[in-house]
């Protein structure tokens, strides 16, 4: 199957039930979407219109965008980026399929509607873009220092010790 069928078929399956679970994958959304580790919860676009600061969820070519709304253009034109990102793009509101409402993430599930830390998060991101800059590269920095190991991670080192 390639991958303008699994978007057919994943867009269908969302309008269909009216949700899904989603292996994310790349770093545009980093630190809040893991990449290849977190499975997001897209919700399909009925009755309520995706705004800042959603996670919109549209398609691009043959792929599916996860990425989160800056703001809507007079026309009303959405402006999209990544977190991870320093370029916004603008995505016609027809495109957006669905919003991400949280993450799996191991064992544990993260609303980003009520979660604290998340809530935090969306402020921060789509602040404007010199804070950005600083965060990242403070993060950048001291990221090694504090990675947290997961359960990969963690059965692999236990492994080693038998």
């Amino acid at each position: 199957m390639n991958s303008k069928e699994s978007c057919d078929r994943l867009e269908e399956i969302i309008a269909s039930v009216g949700c899904a679970v989603v292996q994310g994958t790349g770093t545009s959304m980093l630190p809040l979407i893991r990449n290849s580790t977190d499975r997001m919860l897209i919700l399909a676009k009925k009755d309520r219109k995706p705004a800042r600061p959603d996670i919109a969820v549209y398609r691009r070519g043959d792929r599916l965008i996860a990425h989160r709304i800056l703001g809507t253009e007079p026309d009303g034109t959405l402006r999209i980026r990544g977190d991870n990102q320093i370029l916004w793009e603008r995505v016609p509101p027809e495109d957006v399929i669905g919003t991400v409402e949280g993450v799996y993430r191991g064992d544990r599930y993260l609303d980003f509607s009520s979660d604290g830390k998340s809530l935090r998060l969306r402020k921060l991101w789509i602040s404007p873009l010199f804070p950005r800059r600083i965060v990242f590269a403070v993060f950048n920095r001291l990221s090694p220092l504090y990675r947290r190991e997961n359960a990969f991670t963690r059965a692999q080192r236990e492994e080693e010790q038998t």
